[in-house]
């Protein structure tokens, strides 16, 4: 990666996420630290390569930056693939790559606008899904509809299943609901965002 941005010294100032001492005498333009404050960098970020992990890919489009994406395992292709298929970035072969094609793919990002453009209308897509809040909503209206699914197949097992009208099946259903379902739904607990050998200009 520092091959591939060692020329753009006039044009771009990178961010390299790597462990101490693996990008020995990088040049003026490169910063390398073991850690680096994603959230925080990426509203000042013009473009990100990563491996593409989902992490990553979602906050980094989340801010409404594009990406290069060289995935290696799991679920990164996929995540790659549907990044190039929204027009919000672009993909390279991890295992092949070379400087020089993978510095053709980043200026392509940063100079092609509908790039930027694609990933601005995702996080605006992201703001519209309504963000955590909503999410909590969904799983908790998922949970009762189990809870209730399952009370009525544990009830038709028992001699309970018989019942007057409407207002004695309401009763064991609400009980069983509760019973069956979680306390509650709890904020997200924030974790540090994996640096994934991230690389963001």
């Amino acid at each position: 990666m520092v091959e591939a941005l060692r020329p753009l010294g006039d044009r771009v100032q990178a961010i390299i996420a790597a462990p101490d001492g693996t990008v020995p005498d990088p040049p003026p333009h490169i910063l390398v630290r073991p850690r680096v404050p994603v959230l925080e960098l990426l509203p000042r970020l013009d473009a990100v390569v990563s491996h593409g992990g989902l992490n990553t890919v979602c906050e980094t489009l989340a801010h409404g930056v594009p990406l290069v994406i060289a995935p290696i395992k799991g679920d990164q292709p996929i995540n790659a693939a549907q990044v190039v298929a929204a027009g919000a970035g672009r993909r390279v072969r991890f295992a092949s790559v070379r400087p020089e094609p993978l510095r053709a793919e980043l200026l392509a990002v940063l100079d092609d606008p509908g790039y930027a453009a694609a990933a601005r209308r995702i996080a605006a897509s992201f703001a519209a899904a309504g963000g955590a809040a909503t999410a909590a909503d969904h799983l908790e209206t998922l949970l009762t509809a189990a809870a209730r699914a399952e009370a009525l197949r544990a009830g038709a097992d028992g001699p309970e299943t018989r019942c007057a009208g409407p207002d004695d099946l309401e009763a064991p259903l609400t009980a069983a609901a509760r019973a069956e379902a979680p306390l509650g739904v709890a904020d997200p607990v924030p974790t540090e965002p994996s640096n994934e050998g991230d690389i963001r200009t």
